[in-house]
């Protein structure tokens, strides 16, 4: 019986015929892994941090590439590629490949890439501004390759393949002592050649980078310390702390070196990297929010102040309110209800990370002026949430929206189970305000359910008020965007408070890290709980656009300060003094 093929490493650099090299396998039969959201190069680090092997879930893989996680603002940036030392002890047949190209048409289709997206990833992650990425990216590929060319020196087992010079079966041929590939894709067509030169010439011209400059925000001390004095935790009484067991999944608790626990007191899958170079969490791939504890972890390492902490960074944290106790200590979270003990706020890592899409930017991304908007309110988002306490007080089970949908996929189309479950959707923020309003010309909403819904999508009474995915940057084109609860406050807030739009905030109660700073009426147009008065305060919007500018930009100007890095890390301090 033949041996199996070996397994092959793509380790020269992204941005250098991965997707043909990728295909190449694909198109003959053999299995192949490339990037996977950057879980490829998370699992090989985190393999090599922990003394395991790497890569085991993929076990008839014959190619790996793309091993690289550079791709979020609040985790570490991971060169796999780098690592061949590792692999090569791991997998000792494996074969390697080293992808080239020309450096300097390389650097520039890197700096384009995704918009210009990908290099502020690199810069943020490097401490670099953005016009010096490219010529550390050159001197890195210059050391990366005259490593490879050193380690493997003499070994038949590197294969090099330059995708200026060569061409496409020149790669099928070398490789052709260990796989049979017959079929080989096409190289790249007029047009990708053509955009190749434009961004040579980008490059050369000292090209600007897609998006707007970061300006630099006056930091006010009186405001760095009201911030930190709402997101300060409140003193419990003696009686009303919590049992530890009605922590959420994603519970965790820090020793403030590199044990990390979970609810149960057995160790969660973080490994805490310490060298000379770098002091960083490490997580397992593929487990749903551990990066919220591995971005928090590392935020609190990048300010050099490591202490003993707990940590819940679930959505929806109800704790010490809504008739739940208060916890026994005090816990890092992102989210709680006014009143609630013992709960410190953090931003939460992804979605308030500076740099991130959603999060605050220093200068407005919206082009389109307040007055050449549509005159119409816009909202997309998902079907999120529960019924809130102070509308429904009676209600002494509410139900997260994702149950709700669960047993709306298996019920008979209109049927009693549908009907009584309509029922308990309207008793959502969302449900009620999109089915109440979808269709109507002053409204432009929408739900965009996951894929985990998609039936319902399809078929379901969901589907009449079901649309498309759309850009971020799709409600710019509206004068009057709605911020309505989802399993806490609505995640879109910093998307409208960011543009030249005014923003209409349901009053929901959730307090966040930003929410003392952004006040109604100054900030903001507030709507009651539930946004049943919607229509009473577009009314009020449309005939006061003197007020809405005011708004406008007093929401621009708060944006500007949390986009701030200074004043993101003496606030952040004030944080960590009161542990």
């Amino acid at each position: 019986m033949a041996s199996p093929a070996p397994v092959v490493f793509q380790i020269g650099f992204n941005r250098c015929g991965t997707k043909f090299i990728t295909e190449l396998f694909q198109a003959n039969g053999y299995e192949a892994r490339h990037w996977g959201q950057g879980g490829l190069a998370e699992d090989i680090f985190y393999a090599k941090a922990t003394g395991q092997v790497p890569l085991t879930d993929w076990p008839k893989a014959r190619l790996f590439s793309d091993l690289e996680s550079v791709h979020r603002y609040d985790r570490p940036m991971l060169e796999a590629f780098k690592e061949f030392r590792f692999l090569e002890e791991q997998f000792p047949e494996a074969v390697f490949l080293l992808n080239e190209r020309d450096p300097e048409a390389w650097a520039a289709s890197r700096a384009s890439h995704h918009d210009g997206q990908y290099i502020r990833f690199h810069a943020h992650h490097l401490g670099l501004p953005i016009n010096e990425v490219p010529q550390f990216w050159l001197r890195d590929w210059e050391r990366h390759i005259s490593d490879v060319l050193t380690h493997f020196e003499g070994n038949e087992r590197l294969i090099r393949y330059n995708i200026d010079s060569d061409q496409p079966g020149d790669l099928a041929e070398r490789l052709a002592p260990w796989f049979e590939l017959r079929k080989i894709p096409g190289g790249p067509g007029r047009k990708i050649r053509e955009k190749r030169k434009r961004q040579l010439v980008a490059l050369r011209g000292g090209m600007e980078v897609a998006g707007p400059k970061r300006g630099a925000a006056p930091i006010d001390r009186l405001f760095v310390e009201s911030v930190a004095r709402h997101c300060a935790a409140l003193d419990p009484a003696p009686d009303a702390l919590l049992d530890a067991n009605r922590h959420s999944a994603v519970h965790a608790v820090w020793d403030g070196r590199a044990q990390v626990l979970d609810r149960k007191g057995e160790p969660l899958p973080l490994y805490r990297e310490l060298g000379w170079e770098v002091d960083r969490f490490l997580a397992r791939p593929r487990m749903p929010k551990l990066d919220r504890v591995q971005g928090v972890l590392n935020e609190v390492l990048a300010l050099h102040r490591p202490r003993a902490m707990e940590i819940d960074m679930q959505d929806g944290r109800n704790l010490g309110a809504d008739g739940m106790r208060a916890p026994d200590n005090r816990i890092v979270t992102y989210n709680r209800r006014p009143g609630a003990a013992n709960l410190v706020l953090w931003p939460l890592p992804g979605y308030h990370t500076i740099g991130e899409r959603h999060f605050a930017q220093a200068v407005t991304p919206d082009p389109i002026p307040f007055e050449e908007k549509k005159d119409a309110l816009a909202w997309r988002g998902n079907l999120a949430g529960r019924a809130l306490a102070g509308r429904f007080p009676e209600q002494k089970i509410r139900r997260p929206s994702h149950q709700i949908l669960q047993d709306l996929m298996k019920a008979e189309r209109g049927g009693e189970a549908e009907t009584l479950l309509e029922a308990e959707l309207m008793q959502l923020t969302r449900y009620e305000f999109v089915s109440r309003y979808f269709g109507h010309p002053d409204f432009d909403i929408g739900f965009t359910l996951p894929d985990q819904f998609r039936t319902l999508r399809e078929e379901s009474l969901l589907s009449l008020y079901c649309t498309e995915r759309v850009p971020l940057s799709w409600v710019y084109g509206y004068r009057y965007i709605a911020s309505l609860s989802g399993h806490d406050t609505g995640s879109n807030f910093f998307t409208a408070a960011n543009s030249n739009s005014v923003v209409l905030k349901e009053e929901d109660g959730w307090e966040l890290f930003y929410t003392g700073a952004f006040r109604p009426w100054q900030h903001y147009i507030p709507l009651e709980p539930g946004a049943g008065d919607i229509e009473e305060k577009l009314a009020w919007a449309r005939e006061n656009p003197a007020r809405c500018a005011e708004m406008v930009m007093a929401s621009q100007a708060m944006c500007t300060r949390f986009a701030c890095p200074k004043f993101r890390r003496e606030f952040l301090n004030l944080i960590l003094d009161t542990f």
